[in-house]
């Protein structure tokens, strides 16, 4: 759905005015998330009901996404090969997805 790789300067953009205070963001389970109104659309044709439907969360396929993420951390946890602040990362957004 994302118009393409070229495009991601958008959304860098978007971060860039986030820190310097010119941008809002909406909180999501996944964090903070721009708004369509938030991104330079000039030259693209995505409606917001398009973007709506690009940035919504399917709870279920994210859960799953933890499993698959922290299935795969365990081969570098053992060996003390990641951060922990990865696998604490994981565990907070799997908390948020149960609560959310």
């Amino acid at each position: 759905m994302w118009p393409g790789f070229g495009d991601n300067m958008r959304v860098i953009e978007w971060i860039i005015k986030r820190c310097l205070n010119k941008a809002g963001a909406h909180e999501t389970v996944c964090g903070l998330s721009p708004s369509y109104q938030d991104l330079t659309w000039k030259g693209l044709t995505m409606s917001e009901k398009q973007f709506d439907a690009l940035m919504a969360i399917d709870k279920h396929l994210a859960e799953e996404d933890v499993a698959n993420q922290a299935a795969y951390y365990e081969q570098f946890l053992k060996d003390d090969k990641l951060p922990l602040v990865f696998d604490a990362e994981l565990v907070l957004l799997e908390n948020r997805l149960t609560r959310g």
